[in-house]
């Protein structure tokens, strides 16, 4: 490579290498001191960002910012406590005179109303008032306000507008020196102190943005208004401020921090919170030099020193007749020793110049070798002068096939040019030129994002040397900048509301669901504190403890009332969560908030559902028991008399079936009114459902007596209240209804609930019993008889697990007599006492729940019959009924335990039917169609049994997936004598005819019975004409089958 490429491909490599840097930095505090133009606390939290981020970004390190003032940062250097230092270019200078400075680091560039400033200028002003002052000229003999001399923009670069200009720089005396920052500057001119001023380009701009003045008091001299630059100015423009290292600062660090300066972009978070556009390469600070030159500044400030030419100049004669006479006699004699002096001197340069820059190559050498970064330089043509080992991974290709190519050798045309026009849009901007690529690496085929900065080199004389080019693999930066991108877009459309403060409380960021929830735009809060969401409902203790946790744990979560845009206060559940640096100090606050206005209503609603009757509003069960349990308490503590009532309609199933339920539900609801008007507040009534009201009673007293019979009068009181009709939307007419009340007292915890509510329930049967709309007290014979229900409750759970239940089997006939089947009964048969009759012990099972257990022995037990029975020609034809209670149908995996009955015994499904009542399938008959067909699924028949019981059995019967019905014993008993069973009978078997339903006529007990319903119809018959249901044996005898 020719040497004047080499010293430039050197200088630019050096350059660079700063931002590249990659060795392990020592771990130490590196200290960074920055010049405060403006007021020292306002510089100091200015930069701080600067210095969190290079902490973050050298490892091992920690780096600290120092704003001085000009005199503090003077003693800062003097005293060596600083590592690196941010100033004015003139400042730099004098410190790179005396320290002996390699060389700036990097160069800021500063930003305004979104524009890059790369240059920094001077303004010349005075009020807008004095008119008298509109020129340089007219500054003659005016006080002058400025910082110092030392300053560049506030006294050198207006001074050297006044020598460009050819007028007198401003003297000392006029001259009214303040010190830093620049705002004192300006104040003093505007207060009337000063007649003109200099200062920084951009600082009355930002007084005016902070609203300490206003522009139109300002009129600057000597304005320039250059294209691009946002500020006025009065002065030329010079570089903007350099980054430098003291010489203490190994290479290494110094390469890093210059890196990680580099890599700042501009509008990124951080440099957003610095104020600029980012920090560049080291500008050229040649002018300054020329500067200090003109104004005579250090150390250009000393007198010259006398020469030969000013002797020459003065004393021409007397040098000439002197200098005669000694050239003469020292020419030859000096002539031979400069001669050999000069080859000496020549020949130590030549070696030491060869030896340093044999060391200097040798650096280059290894900084190429090991950069991280793909570097390479091209000629003008794009054909290659250099790469790094880093470069010819891209080719695949070593330095030395690569020299001498383009990348048209390489890579695809298309890619090719693309390059190419890169390399020549460095070239016309004259300045360096990013931009991104995606590459493949031809050495291993990785794909990778680029990012590529071009710059255009050039020699000494200016001409065009060839583009420099270094690459860096951002392709994990993206991804990380990317998932930054998705994680924000995240926060901004998650159904959470986000806010964001600073440590003092004001809000910095917001996300669209905060907007949606609470009104108010991003704009309308950001640099507001959350107090403008203040409903009140909070005292000051609240938020004290509230923000004592925050502080203390780092987080708080709990729910809060707040007030909307509109005005509307609702509640939301608020989490906030403190934000931390890498030196523990919190710097924001995030809170994420959600509006629980709809599941505070759901829950209120939950809790009345759940503890009230959803008909009528009344207390429902579980809340009577509540109440009940604290009545019994209650009365112990104060030894008073209680009474629990229950409270029956009469004849309400009659008016339910007969005028709907839209009327029944009508008269529970009026019903619950009136119970509600009777009693005391103290009191409470409630519905345990259907037409069955409960009230609970309390203080009535210390003596029994007067107790009962103040229960008494309220309960006589509601019978009366109850007796009057009722008049109900619907109803041509008014309604009229009775009710029955049973009434027990209470005292102390003498009794159990439990038998509270079992001595109540009795005696509202008793009252039943008395004829209805009556009342009636529990009384010990009652007892008794609750007693032999427990007794038999107890006996029922005993016989179940000595397994004490047989099946018995009643035939089904054809008119012939020919047996069909049969239909499965339970029966009782304890060993040390008599048979029980179903009608004891199967509404006992059913209020007990017992009868899901025992319902599942009858299907276990059946189903194992009929699997007998398939065994023998006689009865492998046979079907079985086998009858369904209603609490067993209604259990949720019923469909799933008669599917596992069968299979467990492996009964053909086609010959088990079951019996399900129209009760049981008139509770719902939406639900008990879809459970019926999930039965009908699996291969099962089903029967309609008691038919014609109901009232609204013919309406629903075409809706149901039924094949069979069994007309009720009651009407089949009086059919001969009862015209209206008669009539029932033959409208049953016509219906079932019409919907193709097989008949079943239970009870046929004469054979006028029988010759009846033949003649109707009717074909199969079940009744003791035929037989009793009798046990497995008998009835296999009753078939002619011997026993084996």
């Amino acid at each position: 490579m020719p040497t004047h490429l080499l010293k430039f491909f050197s200088l630019s490599l050096l350059i660079m290498m700063l931002t590249m840097g990659r060795n392990a930095l020592a771990d130490h505090m590196l200290t960074l001191g920055i010049l405060a133009l403006r007021p020292v606390a306002e510089t100091q939290a200015r930069w701080q960002p600067l210095a969190d981020y290079l902490s973050e970004t050298l490892p091992g390190h920690r780096v600290q910012i120092q704003a001085l003032d000009y005199a503090d940062l003077e003693q800062a250097l003097l005293q060596h406590k600083l590592d690196f230092i941010l100033t004015h270019p003139t400042h730099y200078r004098l410190i790179r005179e005396r320290n002996a400075l390699s060389g700036a680091l990097t160069t800021l560039i500063e930003t305004a109303h979104g524009k890059p400033v790369e240059a920094i200028g001077g303004v010349i002003f005075t009020r807008t008032e004095r008119n008298d002052l509109n020129t340089l000229q007219d500054l003659k003999n005016r006080t002058i306000a400025s910082c110092s001399k030392t300053c560049m923009e506030g006294y050198q670069m207006p001074v050297e507008m006044f020598i460009d200009a050819g007028l007198p720089p401003p003297d000392d005396a006029q001259l009214l020196f303040l010190g830093l920052p620049h705002d004192g500057v300006v104040e003093t001119v505007l207060s009337g102190k000063a007649d003109a001023g200099f200062a920084r380009a951009g600082v009355i701009e930002a007084m005016a943005e902070e609203g300490r003045l206003d522009i139109s008091q300002i009129r600057f001299i000597n304005r320039q208004d250059l294209p691009g630059y946002p500020f006025a100015v009065s002065t030329r423009l010079y570089p903007q401020w350099p980054l430098a290292a003291l010489p203490q600062v190994d290479e290494a660090s110094a390469r890093r921090v210059a890196a990680a300066l580099l890599r700042i972009e501009d509008g990124t978070s951080l440099a957003r919170a610095l104020n600029i556009h980012g920090f560049t390469v080291p500008a050229s600070y040649a002018s300054i030099e020329d500067l200090a030159r003109k104004l005579g500044l250090p150390p250009y400030d000393t007198p010259p020193e006398i020469t030969l030419a000013d002797i020459w100049k003065r004393y021409q004669v007397p040098v000439i007749l002197l200098a005669m006479a000694l050239v003469i006699i020292l020419s030859l004699t000096a002539g031979m020793w400069l001669s050999r002096r000069k080859l000496a001197v020549a020949k130590r340069l030549s070696q030491e110049q060869a030896t340093a820059l044999k060391r200097s190559n040798a650096q280059l050498h290894t900084l190429i070798e090991t950069i991280p970064d793909l570097i390479w330089l091209k000629d003008p043509a794009g054909i290659f002068l250099s790469c790094n080992p880093r470069f010819e991974h891209l080719y695949n290709a070593p330095e030395a096939l690569i020299i001498g190519k383009t990348d048209h050798d390489f890579v695809p045309d298309e890619l090719a040019n693309f390059f190419r026009q890169k390399d020549q849009e460095a070239i016309a901007a004259g300045k360096p030129n990013i931009n991104e690529e995606w590459v493949t690496f031809a050495d291993d085929g990785h794909r990778a994002l680029l990012e590529t900065i071009k710059t255009p080199m050039r020699d000494h004389d200016g001409h065009l040397i060839g583009v420099l080019g270094i690459a860096r693999d951002i392709t994990e930066r993206r991804a990380d900048e990317e998932k930054l991108r998705f994680l924000a877009r995240v926060v901004d459309s998650a159904a959470e509301a986000f806010m964001v403060t600073d440590t003092k409380g004001n809000i910095v960021a917001v996300n669209s669901a905060f907007t949606a929830i609470t009104g108010y735009g991003e704009a309308e809060v950001l640099g507001k504190t959350p107090a403008i969401f203040k409903s009140g409902r909070q005292d000051r203790a609240f938020y004290q403890q509230m923000w004592s946790s925050v502080r203390t744990t780092g987080y708080w979560e709990g729910e809060i009332w707040d007030r909307r845009k509109d005005g509307m206060i609702y509640p939301k559940w608020l989490t906030i969560t403190t934000v931390r640096d890498a030196t523990n100090q919190p710097t924001h606050y995030v809170a994420a908030f959600t509006d629980i206005t709809e599941r505070k209503a759901a829950d209120e609603r939950i809790h009345h559902l759940a503890f009230y009757d959803p008909l009528t509003g009344l207390p429902n069960r579980r809340l009577l028991m509540d109440r009940a349990e604290h009545a019994l308490a209650s009365s112990t503590r104060t030894r008073e008399y209680g009474a629990l009532l229950f409270i029956d309609l009469d004849n309400f199933k009659t008016l339910n079936d007969t005028q709907g339920h839209a009327v029944g539900d009508q008269l529970l609801i009026e019903v619950g009114k009136r119970l509600v008007a009777c009693v005391r507040e103290v009191d409470t009534v409630s519905r345990l459902g259907g037409d069955e009201f409960v009230l609970l009673l309390e203080d009535l007293g210390h003596e029994e007596e007067s107790a009962a019979a103040l229960a008494e009068s309220i309960a006589e009181k509601i019978r009366a209240h109850l007796g009057q009709p009722f008049q109900l939307e619907g109803l041509p007419q008014e309604c009229d209804t009775s009710s029955s009340i049973g009434l027990t007292l209470f005292r102390n915890q003498e009794s159990s609930l439990n038998t509270l509510f079992k001595q109540a329930d009795l005696a509202l049967y008793q009252a039943k019993d008395a004829g209805r709309d009556t009342l009636r007290f529990f009384n010990p014979a009652m007892q008794a008889s609750l007693e032999a229900r427990t007794a038999m409750e107890r006996a029922l759970r005993k016989g179940l697990e000595q397994r004490e239940f047989q099946l018995y089997y009643q035939p089904l006939v054809n008119p012939a007599g020919k047996c069909l089947g049969a239909e499965a009964l339970l029966r009782w048969l304890p060993p040390d006492r008599e048979s029980v009759s179903p009608d004891q012990f199967i509404p006992l099972a059913e209020e007990t729940g017992l009868i899901i257990p025992i319902g599942s022995w009858v299907l276990k037990t059946a189903c194992a019959q009929l699997k007998a029975w398939e065994r023998h020609v006689a009865t492998n034809e046979l079907s079985l009924s086998v009858n369904i209670s209603a609490r067993q149908f209604l259990q949720p995996d019923f469909s799933s335990r008669v599917e596992h009955a069968l299979a467990e015994s492996g009964a053909n499904p086609a010959r088990l039917k079951l019996e399900l009542t129209e009760s049981v399938v008139l509770q719902n008959v939406d639900e008990a169609i879809e459970r019926m067909n999930s039965i009908r699924a699996l291969g099962i028949r089903l029967s309609l049994d008691d038919f014609g019981t109901g009232y609204s059995s013919l309406s629903y019967l075409k809706k149901l997936p039924v094949e069979e019905v069994k007309i009720d014993r009651s009407f089949v008993r009086d059919i001969m004598q009862d015209p209206d069973d008669a009539a029932i009978v033959r409208a049953v078997l016509a219906l079932s005819q019409s919907l193709n339903l097989s008949v079943v006529a239970e009870g046929v007990e004469t054979d006028q019975q029988l010759a009846y319903l033949t003649q109707y119809g009717c074909k199969i018959f079940q009744g003791y004409l035929f037989s009793r249901p009798i046990p497995e044996d008998e009835f296999s005898r009753y078939l002619g089958i011997s026993a084996e």
